[in-house]
């Protein structure tokens, strides 16, 4: 069950790639699936997903897990 924000949570599928050149537009991330998903605001939705959403994640192979956003922290960049 996922816990009550209060508000209506999302559920967002969210990709995962390990490899360097395959992923998002050829950009690689430090993703690790136990425990952070990285993505940039080239990623569609990348501004949507909110603490206390429900996260899937998958390698276009297979599941890889299921979470709640904890937190989304973000700065700029390049």
């Amino acid at each position: 069950m996922w816990p009550s924000t209060g508000s209506i949570s999302r559920a967002w599928l969210v990709l995962s790639k390990d490899d360097q050149l395959g992923g998002r537009g050829g950009h690689a991330y430090d993703d690790d699936p136990s425990s952070r998903y990285v993505s940039d605001s080239q990623v569609p939705n990348s501004r949507n997903i909110a603490a206390g959403d429900a996260l899937v994640v998958w390698d276009q192979k297979r599941l890889l897990g299921a979470s709640v956003v904890e937190r989304v922290d973000s700065e700029p960049g390049t």
